[in-house]
């Protein structure tokens, strides 16, 4: 098997890059492990919009292969308390997002944008449990924290599961949510953030 013609965005040393080696081997990576997802070429479902798919997708592979650039995580209060929609104004700071594009808190899955995931009242369903799980997760991945192999695999799994819009395996659902959960509190690789 040949590794698809399309382009795969990888990043080295700060770049973008696009040899035919190192294709070969996120193709390859891609194909040897289902937690990982080539960006390059491929469709976001009707659930998410391509911009966010993208972002999601790359930002995981990427943050697998650089250095952190934090060394702590912030948790689901923290980002409740600082977004764009917050009522003090020395708390409206934005979420960490890709430049040009929509803002984090505006993003949605499944219709639901990432600020009324974190911040609504829990509907009770698994879907709304995990997504509460996956937005802390993302943003402290966005701003730079390392997720690590097991975080960085159950992120992976959660963002599947969360743009089918169904969950069907309530039990490893609520692992997942766990897993990014803890993460997010400072209880599994990195600490959270004083």
């Amino acid at each position: 098997m040949n590794p698809p013609h399309f382009m795969i965005k990888g990043i080295e040393g700060g770049f973008i890059v696009n040899s035919k080696l190192k294709i070969g081997i996120a193709w390859a990576l891609t194909v040897g492990l289902a937690s990982i997802v080539a960006c390059g070429g491929q469709e976001a479902p009707s659930s998410v919009d391509q911009d966010f798919y993208d972002d999601v997708m790359y930002s995981s592979e990427a943050n697998a292969l650089n250095a952190p650039q934090t060394n702590c995580v912030r948790s689901h209060r923290h980002w409740l308390r600082f977004n764009k929609y917050a009522a003090l104004a020395q708390d409206q700071i934005l979420w960490p997002k890709p430049a040009n594009t929509i803002d984090s808190e505006d993003r949605a899955i499944c219709g639901r944008s990432l600020h009324s995931i974190l911040s609504g009242q829990w509907d009770g369903t698994a879907w709304h449990a995990l997504a509460m799980g996956f937005v802390p997760a993302y943003l402290n991945m966005k701003a730079g924290a390392a997720l690590g192999p097991t975080v960085s695999a159950a992120f992976n799994e959660t963002f599947s599961v969360l743009i089918s819009c169904n969950v069907r395996d309530v039990s490893r659902a609520h692992y997942l949510k766990n897993t990014m959960m803890d993460w997010s509190a400072g209880n599994t690789n990195l600490p959270a953030c004083q």
